[in-house]
């Protein structure tokens, strides 16, 4: 709803309400079959790798008998596969656009919100907003305009967040993640033609129910994330009919969602975890906590151009630089060690630092019309892991030192940036953080063909014909995926997967379009 206010209606206040609600009843056996898990194979004594995963499975496959090529964990799901969870947000907005001044607008706004399955009281989301145009000479229109703000936002929890936690509860369907069991490990016959002998729910239950049985739970402070954003950005028109645009953007985000198993064993670091470590609570399983304790900080300058100084031609392009870290990436991010979160703060899966695009569009004679798009992006971090559990909490995301990170880079031949040891303090001990991997660029350049054939207008309707042609990575350009962060693999640091420009190949499509 809209009401205005003020003389000439300068304050136009707009006002409302916003609820949605829904109810998900979901069927899921994944995992029904269980999955088995092969870390490689250690020296006990230096920690040095004698057999990577790959190999470890392979003498599996020839019938090797020797328990140092058992699998390394076994993770099977059992129970009630429906599962069911309702959920209703509420949002309450009042926003005032002041024109205070012709050439100043001054824009206030606040937000309630709130949503079922969290606890806590509604959620306070102010806004403030300004937009200034340098006045013209000789009353011309404006060439220069100021915009900035900045406010509290939220990012609502999804449905699917909790149907998961409601699942894995231990009781509607529960989740076994076996370790550390020589006599289940050892149990499964591997063979080119599938898996046989496979651990059953029942022999799971009478063995190792304590142990491996493994949950989920809510955190009782769990929030919804809280962004607190500001941005300032200047559009400037330039002669020709070209105009350029800067913008300043800057957030830090709190509640951040992540996961900690909170009755792992408490085992330093670098040290191999004895079988009887003691737990929080004894008796008991995995449990994973769902928590908003995470936070992230984000940085980014951004440039934006179009002209059509030209007649007939037109083109413009966007370039971003940016910088992002936080210490999760998200409900699936676990740390490397659950009672210390200290390593955890590093690059984000974001932290994208540039990042261009280009467009044009022009005609040829002939009334084809060619659009050519120009991408180009530097590389997202990565994690580094050893591939192990050392510390025996269920999750093989234990990251190495910078002494065994040099150590598998010179292995391998490898020299990328990460491999240098160099002004690293104490590197046999210091655990590099998370996400210290950087991933290849990319780029792709597409082109679009088209020529529109208008026909015999039928009274006052006018009929049109297009037909072009669509060629995505012009240049079959091979952009290489994240390389391989695992130690444990013989491939550490290599990609053996495409990103997304131009991960399908050259592609060409043939289009047509009738209007009428």
């Amino acid at each position: 709803t809209t009401t205005v206010l003020g003389k000439n209606g300068s304050h136009p206040i707009k006002f409302g309400i916003r609820m949605r609600g829904i109810k998900i009843e979901d069927r899921s056996e994944s995992n029904f079959g269980g999955m088995f898990t092969f870390a490689g194979v250690r020296d006990p004594g230096t920690g040095s790798l004698l057999y990577s995963s790959i190999e470890q499975y392979r003498q599996k496959l020839l019938g090797n008998p020797d328990s140092r090529f058992n699998p390394n964990q076994f993770f099977i799901n059992s129970g009630d596969p429906l599962s069911g969870i309702a959920q209703t947000d509420i949002g309450l907005f009042i926003n005032d656009d002041w024109r205070l001044r012709p050439d100043l607008t001054l824009s206030f706004g606040l937000r309630f919100e709130n949503q079922t399955n969290i606890e806590g009281d509604l959620d306070l989301a102010p806004r403030f907003g300004f937009a200034w145009a340098h006045a013209g000479s000789n009353g011309k229109q404006a060439k220069t305009v100021i915009r900035g703000g900045a406010g509290i936002f939220y990012s609502r929890l999804g449905e699917n967040f909790f149907l998961q936690a409601r699942r894995f509860d231990g009781t509607r369907q529960t989740q076994y993640i076996v370790y550390n069991a020589p006599a289940i490990l050892g149990q499964p016959v591997f063979s080119l033609d599938g898996v046989s002998n496979v651990p059953t729910i029942s022999q799971l239950e009478g063995f190792a129910r304590a142990n491996s049985l493994t949950v989920r739970r809510l955190a009782e402070d769990l929030r919804s994330s809280m962004i607190y954003q500001a941005s300032v950005s200047v559009d400037r028109k330039l002669p020709m009919r070209t105009s350029v645009s800067l913008t300043y953007t800057a957030g830090r985000t709190l509640n951040l969602l992540g996961t900690r198993n909170i009755n792992a064993p408490f085992c330093p670091p670098l040290e191999d975890c004895p079988l009887d470590a003691p737990v929080p609570i004894s008796g008991a399983g995995n449990i994973y906590l769902y928590e908003s304790n995470g936070l992230s900080n984000q940085q980014q300058l951004q440039v934006n151009f179009n002209s059509n100084a030209i007649r007939k031609f037109s083109f413009g392009g966007n370039y971003r630089l940016g910088y992002s870290k936080s210490n999760s990436d998200g409900s699936g991010t676990f740390p490397a060690y659950s009672y210390d979160l200290s390593s955890e703060y590093g690059y984000s899966s974001q932290d994208v630092r540039h990042n261009l695009s280009f467009y044009g569009s022009f005609q040829l004679p002939g009334k084809i019309r060619v659009s050519p798009v120009i991408s180009a992006s530097s590389g997202r971090p990565y994690n580094i892991t050893t591939g192990l559990d050392t510390n025996r909490d269920s999750i093989f995301n234990d990251r190495p030192t910078y002494a065994q990170l040099s150590a598998a880079c010179a292995a391998g031949g490898l020299t990328a940036s990460y491999c240098s040891i160099g002004g690293i303090a104490n590197p046999e001990t210091a655990i590099i953080p998370r996400n210290y991997g950087r991933g290849p660029g990319s780029s792709n350049v597409s082109l679009n063909l088209s020529r529109t054939f208008t026909l015999r207008p039928r009274g006052d309707r006018r009929y049109s014909l297009t037909g072009g042609m669509q060629v995505s990575n012009l240049f079959d350009q091979a952009n290489p995926g994240y390389p391989i962060g695992n130690l444990s693999s013989d491939r550490f640091g290599q990609s053996y997967s495409y990103s997304g420009f131009g991960g399908a190949g050259r592609r060409i499509e043939l289009k047509t379009n009738f209007n009428f």
